[in-house]
């Protein structure tokens, strides 16, 4: 009489790991997502140690998640490891400041002249739209969401060029641009530049295939944003100190903290978002 034989099939070697690594993964992810937003709006001043244990309560994830973030945050250029000593946020300085504005303005152009001359009608709805969005809500002064429709709008402006890279490269610039424009910004005084006006001339010339015209605006643009943004860092800087960059970060760590002095508050400039 025939024997019952039951097969029973191993699952595959690790499977039962899934699980654990997706977890991992999306921990990682979020810690990145947190710390990088963090670090762009000042949250996490300029060379902020950063403890891997603290970080890992404060974000309710793995000590490994936080460190695979911070790693991937070294190679954005936001965060610095030092060799027995972990990790920090990177510093800042007037001479990074003045490359990257520089920087910028060549790359935006270049991405935005290719999108004038690539995009199709997509590109110019999308472009309304991005734009309509933040007119409606202009960004002011620590308004995260403000921010986010105010990057979709430059977003908006380039996303025609039809190059990948070129828009990688660009929005690694325009983050790093932003955690300097943060801090700048912090204590705006009520005056304001027009900057509504502005983004609506490049919007307008793009919009009719301009791309010279699109092009000179964006670099007024972000020209200005940059003088002011370093005449306001440039306010920090010592002239006796030998390292600029420790010495700006150092007054920014202050002005990111609360203070009873009002002396040791960073000097106010007119608001601006570009």
């Amino acid at each position: 009489m025939p024997t019952d034989v039951t097969i029973t099939l191993d699952a595959p070697a690790g499977q039962d790991r899934l699980p654990a690594v997706a977890l991992a993964r999306t921990q990682a992810r979020r810690a990145y997502q947190a710390l990088r937003h963090r670090i762009l709006v000042g949250a996490l001043p300029p060379q902020a140690r950063l403890k891997i244990a603290d970080l890992a309560i404060d974000l309710e994830v793995s000590p490994g998640a936080v460190r695979e973030a911070l790693s991937q945050l070294t190679i954005d250029n936001l965060v610095e490891a030092q060799e027995q000593r972990g990790f920090r946020v990177a510093p800042i300085s007037l001479e990074e400041l003045d490359d990257l504005t520089q920087t910028r303005i060549q790359i935006e152009s270049l991405a935005l002249r290719q999108s004038i001359e690539r995009g199709d009608e997509a590109w110019e709805a999308n472009l309304r739209a991005a734009h309509r969005a933040m007119e409606a809500a202009p960004p002011g002064p620590g308004d995260a969401e403000g921010a986010l429709r105010h990057a979709a709008f430059h977003d908006a402006l380039v996303a025609g060029c039809g190059s990948p890279s070129l828009m990688r490269v660009r929005s690694g610039l325009y983050d790093l641009a932003e955690r300097y424009r943060a801090f700048a910004l912090q204590g705006a005084s009520s005056t304001r530049r027009p900057v509504s006006d502005e983004h609506a001339a490049i919007a307008a010339a793009a919009l009719s295939r301009q791309p010279d015209v699109a092009v000179a605006a964006m670099v007024h643009h972000i020209g200005f944003t940059g003088r002011l943004v370093r005449e306001a860092l440039d306010l920090l800087a010592d002239p006796a100190s030998s390292d600029e960059k420790i010495y700006i970060s150092r007054c920014l760590v202050r002005s990111a903290t609360p203070r009873d002095n009002a002396e040791d508050a960073v000097a106010p400039i007119p608001a601006d978002h570009s």
